[in-house]
């Protein structure tokens, strides 16, 4: 079973029809299905969004993806780019992240901007965290399992 692929299966299927049944702009319908795809390469999916771009909101906030995108590539390592992920953390609001290193299932890293949470104590003010799970790198350490090592 192809995890991805059966997420991808039910966004369009159910969710988006959904959506759509609740008012949503004519011709944005195709955006939202496009936007389950992208995901690749840094330059390919920034390709990919900023041609999906309908308002100058959407230009400002590609524009600032890629200025980032710019300064993670140059500081070495593969980034890769997943604009269709979704934050399980109801209080991130913007950018969500996940940080893998080969050799691990699951991400290293997790996290996000939290501008909403943080104005509750400090009005104003924004915020980004993340969290690094130890336990993933635990994994690298720890022997394959009889059944992985061939």
């Amino acid at each position: 079973m192809d995890t991805q692929a059966d997420a991808f299966q039910i966004a369009t299927t159910v969710i988006l029809p959904a959506i759509c049944g609740h008012g949503l702009p004519h011709g944005y319908h195709s955006l939202s299905e496009n936007v389950l795809e992208l995901s690749g390469s840094c330059e390919e999916t920034l390709a990919k969004a900023e041609s999906a771009c309908r308002n100058d909101r959407m230009r400002a906030a590609a524009a600032e993806l890629r200025a980032l995108a710019k300064t993670l590539e140059a500081s070495g390592g593969a980034v890769r780019l997943d604009l269709s992920l979704a934050g399980e953390m109801e209080y991130y609001n913007g950018l969500v992240f996940q940080g893998y290193l080969q050799g691990l299932p699951r991400p290293l890293l997790k996290g996000g901007r939290y501008d909403l949470l943080m104005q509750k104590f400090t009005p104003g003010a924004g915020a980004i965290g993340f969290a690094v799970y130890l336990d993933e790198l635990d994994r690298l350490s720890a022997p394959l399992p009889p059944v992985q090592k061939n």
